[in-house]
């Protein structure tokens, strides 16, 4: 599980092909994006966990679900991934959901 804030991997490239700097800074900044609108969603969430979903990302900020997957794919999600709300550790984020769900959450 992830926590805040969230940084996803960039696009390295430094070789003299100008197709290939352009096309790893049009990557990096689907990157910025999709990090920037789930930094600020944490902000707004106060549910201990945070499940975002690919293709609900990509639909929010008008990108190709497959370029958000493939680019931003962290945690081994395959659809997408949790995030812990800022502040609290994995083990108060499990106690807090339980209290509110009457015992109900798996670990």
């Amino acid at each position: 599980m992830l926590s805040y804030p969230v940084h996803f991997p960039r696009e390295r490239y430094r070789g003299g092909k100008e197709n290939l700097r352009r096309k790893a800074a049009e990557i990096n900044r689907l990157i910025q994006q999709v990090e920037q609108y789930v930094n600020e969603q944490g902000k707004l969430n106060q549910s201990p966990f945070h499940q975002y979903v690919y293709s609900a990302i990509a639909l929010k900020l008008g990108l190709d679900p497959s370029e958000v997957r493939h680019h931003c794919m962290i945690d081994g999600g395959h659809n997408g991934f949790t995030v812990i709300r800022p502040g609290l550790t994995m083990d108060e984020a499990f106690a807090e959901a339980e209290a509110t769900a009457g015992g109900q959450v798996a670990p």
